[in-house]
């Protein structure tokens, strides 16, 4: 169930109430059912909701069809499991939802409806406004509001009697009966006695007990017993069948195991625990119907909601852990850029000192005289210091004069 304001904003809103139904695998649990039944398009018959769902086992309907106030004949192309029920010969019908009293019931334009579907993340749909005859039951019991009034009382809302009904059930099986051998379960046929083979019971298989060879079997053991003579008790549990012959077991939906004892886990279900839950947010579901409204007993629902604290903590813990280690690769990162920063300014100062060295091993270095307002008296340029150099060798050729008084 929902309730929106539609539409969102920019115009005058409406609180809008609505049901969204989900189907997984709509090619084999999704059905156009006639009212009342097979052959109630023909006879032009009407029938509620209800009674037609009950008809066709429905765990959702709804109706959705069209036809003729008058007579109760279907209009438009009906089509049900396959068959054409009603061929409307090119024919196009506008009809709408209107009570007797002629008062109308507005719900929402097409084009408001896709829109708000398309928010929702709805691929497929099919419009089901009814108009003022919109019925929904879910699981045999009316869901929804509907507009008329109960003729004993005009205080209630009475469903109304009408045509083609939209339906969703289990999977069917091929045939539906599983030829008269069988019960279908979740769209798989469950052979019924010991000799009925196949998956739709249709194949005879006597095995050891065709003591004529022409497909006769002779009497099959008692329930719960097989072997030679039937001497030997089956140790099946939770409901399982016991083959006669060998004793294996064959276990309902809901249990596995050599001798069908323990559950399915929690996430599978079906015969043998086959199939996966396909529950939003990967959520348990039934584990013999694979249901995803389900209420487990208080002591499971105590383990499970302590092993999801457990988890819960877990994660908390790695977060934290992986916190800590982008700290630390962030400090040494740091660190490492420093070191590297302080080996390369040390790298240049010792490369300076070691050019300044070079300059400093001649004889002699020049230092130029000042005046006292700080200016050079002249001009240093490598020419004078090479003259320079030149007469003090000279000077140290010649012998020292010594003046004489």
């Amino acid at each position: 169930m929902f309730v929106s304001d539609i539409p969102p904003k920019d115009r005058k809103q409406r609180k809008v109430y609505g049901h969204f139904t989900f189907v997984r695998n709509p090619l084999r649990t999704f059905s156009v059912l006639e009212p009342g039944g097979v052959g109630g398009c023909s006879t032009r018959w009407r029938a509620t909701v209800e009674e037609t769902a009950r008809h066709g086992q429905c765990l959702v309907a709804q109706n959705g069809g069209y036809f003729n106030m008058d007579t109760g004949e279907c209009l438009g192309n009906v089509v049900s499991d396959g068959r054409l029920v009603k061929n409307a010969g090119g024919l196009q019908n506008a009809q709408f939802g209107i009570r007797k009293d002629g008062t109308l019931v507005f719900g929402l334009s097409l084009w408001e409806m896709a829109d708000f579907l398309k928010q929702q993340g709805i691929i497929n749909a099919v419009n089901l406004d009814g108009g003022g005859s919109a019925t929904l039951v879910l699981n045999g019991t009316l869901a929804s509001y509907p507009s008329d009034h109960c003729s004993f009382n005009g205080m209630w809302r009475c469903p109304r009697d009408v045509s083609t009904v939209m339906c969703i059930h289990e999977p069917t099986c091929e045939p539906p009966d599983c030829n008269g051998h069988g019960h279908c379960v979740l769209g798989e046929c469950q052979c019924i006695g010991n000799f009925w083979r196949g998956p739709n019971c249709s194949l005879l298989d006597c095995g050891p007990s065709n003591c004529s060879l022409h497909g006769i079997c002779t009497e099959s053991c008692a329930s719960r017993f097989y072997g030679d003579g039937c001497a030997q008790r089956c140790l099946c549990h939770n409901g399982g069948e016991c083959d006669p012959v060998h004793g294996s077991c064959t276990c309902p939906a809901g249990y596995h195991g050599a001798l069908c004892e323990q559950e399915c886990p929690i996430g599978q279900y079906g015969p043998n625990c086959q199939k996966i839950c396909e529950c939003e947010h990967k959520c348990p579901c039934d584990q013999e119907t694979g249901s995803c409204n389900i209420t487990y007993p208080s002591t499971l629902q105590n383990q499970l909601s302590r092993a999801g604290q457990c988890l819960a903590s877990q994660m908390s813990v790695a977060e934290k852990s992986l916190l800590t280690d982008r700290t630390w690769i962030f400090i040494t990162s740091i660190l490492a850029l420093l070191l590297g920063i302080s080996a390369v300014g040390y790298l240049r100062l010792v490369f300076k000192r070691s050019s300044e060295k070079t300059q400093e091993s001649g004889d002699y270095m020049y230092y130029p005289l000042k005046e006292m307002n700080g200016e050079s008296s002249h001009t240093y340029t490598p020419a004078s210091c090479e003259t320079y150099r030149e007469e003090d060798a000279q000077d140290q050729s010649q012998p020292e004069a010594i003046p004489l008084l």
